[in-house]
């Protein structure tokens, strides 16, 4: 684990061991913040098994059925040739504006990417259940974890398990369910779910997921067709609780982008309302795109601007469809559904 700077001074990580490989994904059960017969494994049978019945023995066979990644191969966007335009990507620009799309047709099939981005350890995942994609910083009180797959969903979502602790992780926010940390969050970073036209277009250099992973397959872009419709008419694969459905503000399967701005409130824009700059409060904003590209930004210059489809910064600039050169805000790709289960504060707007 490399050290990391603050303040000007070089700060040494802190020593991230691990459970044993025998022991690796087995939670402490006693500690949970949520009923472990919501937690459900997909046993990859075409059925299902509540933590509250699995024994140690089927929870190990599941570990890692569904691979996660860690550093894998990256190229340079402008010479990908096997991305649609339409196809969208979990985008994330570093600190230091380095550029970097994770295509969601890879992420459907390894969900989980381990990796380093800017000298920061980044998580990134996509759950198709739930449509739920995020960026997130692996640091934890000053322990560097990282993430393997459970095989497990929590309200259709993906659960993941730290290899530090073994402890549950719900995916869509971040927060621990079931295990050692139980109730602690990790932070959530600035990204942004767009088209790969769009990043091609701001980002030519940017880096890219590659499709080369060594595992001789292809990955499929159309994999999920028509996946939102079923989840609009209340029909997910694994238990779902009613309160998830039962705000009908949106349908269930609309993709949302969920914020939460300056004043800690939690607010969500659907991506389907666009081109418009949508104010959610003070100086935050959402730019969604006329494709369904979508980010949240802080311009306390003034609000964005539309021209013709393009995003205009208050100094006459245009903004990329991944927000720079604008501060880009901490926010969560998702399916209304899933972030109604985990937000259900949460405010709607549309303009």
């Amino acid at each position: 684990v490399a050290p990391t700077v603050a303040d000007g001074e070089v700060v040494e990580p802190a020593a991230t061991p691990t459970v044993p490989d025998d022991r690796a994904g087995i939670p402490d059960r006693s500690v949970a913040s949520v009923d472990l017969g919501d937690v459900h494994f997909d046993t990859f049978d075409g059925g299902s098994i509540p933590l509250s019945e699995a024994d140690d023995a089927t929870i190990r066979r599941l570990v890692d059925a569904i691979i996660p990644l860690t550093d894998p191969p990256t190229e340079r966007a402008a010479d990908v040739d096997w991305l649609r335009d339409d196809e969208l990507v979990l985008a994330y620009v570093g600190d230091d504006g380095s550029p970097s799309a994770w295509p969601h047709r890879i992420l459907n099939s390894h969900e989980i990417v381990n990796v380093e981005i800017d000298g920061r350890p980044v998580l990134v995942s996509y759950c198709q259940l739930s449509g739920s994609g995020v960026e997130i910083d692996r640091r934890l009180e000053g322990v560097e974890l990282t993430f393997g797959n459970t095989s497990a969903l929590y309200e259709n979502d993906m659960v993941m398990f730290d290899r530090q602790t073994s402890s549950y992780w719900w995916q869509v926010v971040g927060e621990a369910i079931v295990g050692e940390r139980t109730g602690q969050r990790l932070d959530v970073l600035p990204s942004s779910t767009i088209t790969w036209s769009a990043f091609l277009d701001a980002h030519p250099d940017g880096d890219v997921l590659s499709q080369d992973l060594g595992f001789g397959r292809a990955y499929d872009p159309d994999a999920f067709d028509g996946y939102a419709d079923r989840v609009d008419d209340g029909r997910t694969p694994f238990p779902t609780s009613e309160e998830a459905f039962a705000d009908d503000r949106l349908p269930a399967g609309t993709l949302v982008l969920a914020v939460r701005p300056g004043d800690g409130r939690e607010v969500a824009v659907p991506t389907t309302i666009g081109p418009a700059v949508v104010p959610i409060g003070g100086d935050d904003h959402v730019l969604v795109g006329a494709d369904g590209s979508a980010v949240a930004v802080r311009s306390p210059g003034g609000a964005p601007s539309l021209d013709g489809g393009r995003f205009v910064a208050p100094d006459g600039g245009e903004a990329a469809a991944t927000g720079a050169p604008l501060e880009t805000l901490p926010s969560i790709s998702s399916l209304w559904f899933a972030v109604v289960a985990s937000m259900p504060d949460v405010e709607l707007v549309v303009p």
